[in-house]
């Protein structure tokens, strides 16, 4: 072993990792300043912005909407597989959902699995329907959902 590796090995006794030694090793060799290694652990940019510059630009994470918010809903809207994730109240555990959705205008919309029961229940009886409304009823696990046809 060379003399830094002896140096390197010895210090490992005093509690720090090796990712935190080599750190150091780097820090402690170079001759950057706090700056500059700022610098680098971002990029080359120091992005500097006032708490009301930030509270302006803030753009807040988009929500799904529900497809019974659409007051007239086409059978031709393309449907996609989403999962989100969230923390579940009562257990603290999290927890993670599959759901279709649609997107109208550049907003997603929930469209529940009994909603796509009832439309396929309509389009074999009128297989020509080409429009429909979701009305909703109750909240969370009481929720009902009815889907009225519509013409044009």
């Amino acid at each position: 072993m060379t003399t830094r590796e002896d140096d390197f090995v010895s210090c490992l006794g005093n509690g720090k990792t090796e990712h935190e030694l080599d750190l150091e090793d780097f820090y402690n060799e170079t001759e950057f300043k706090e700056v500059e290694i700022h610098n680098i652990i971002n990029g080359g940019e120091i992005n500097m912005a006032t708490i009301g510059q930030e509270a302006q630009a803030y753009e807040p994470p988009q929500q799904t909407k529900n497809i019974a918010e659409l007051e007239k809903v086409s059978v031709d809207l393309e449907l996609v597989d989403d999962t989100y994730t969230f923390t579940n109240k009562k257990t603290g555990l999290e927890e993670t959902v599959d759901q279709k959705v649609t997107e109208v205008d550049g907003v997603n919309y929930k469209v529940p699995l009994s909603v796509l029961n009832q439309i396929k229940a309509q389009m074999e009886a009128n297989p020509n329907m080409k429009f429909f409304k979701v009305k909703k009823e109750g909240e969370e696990l009481n929720t009902r959902y009815t889907v009225i046809p519509l013409t044009q």
